[in-house]
């Protein structure tokens, strides 16, 4: 016995790890722009699992949800040029934390 899951057979025992590396980048919900750095992007009601989910949620991801907006407002109001440079972002390569290890920006 096994099941397929994203066109990947599994078969029946075999053990299976569930990375949320890919939170909020699936290409099935945001299309082929899925992996684009994009500060805009509308992220549907009930899909946003950047800070986890249930019980497992982020205990500070409230916080989060008022201080950073807040806080790119104000650096972008303040240097209104402001722009990612020419250089690609390059991620850190670690399935289980999500973030930049160079994000360089322009005036």
């Amino acid at each position: 016995q096994c099941t397929t899951l994203g066109g990947v057979r599994i078969p029946e025992g075999a053990m299976v790890t569930l990375v949320y590396g890919s939170a909020n980048r699936d290409a099935a919900v945001f299309g082929s722009t899925a992996d684009e750095l994009d500060l805009s992007r509308q992220i549907p009601y009930g899909s946003n699992y950047v800070f986890g989910h249930g019980i497992h949620r982020c205990i500070g991801a409230a916080m989060v949800d008022d201080v950073v907006p807040a806080a790119i407002d104000t650096l972008l109001t303040g240097l209104p040029d402001l722009s990612l440079s020419s250089h690609a972002p390059r991620r850190y390569r670690d399935p289980y934390f999500r973030g930049f290890s160079s994000l360089k920006l322009q005036l």
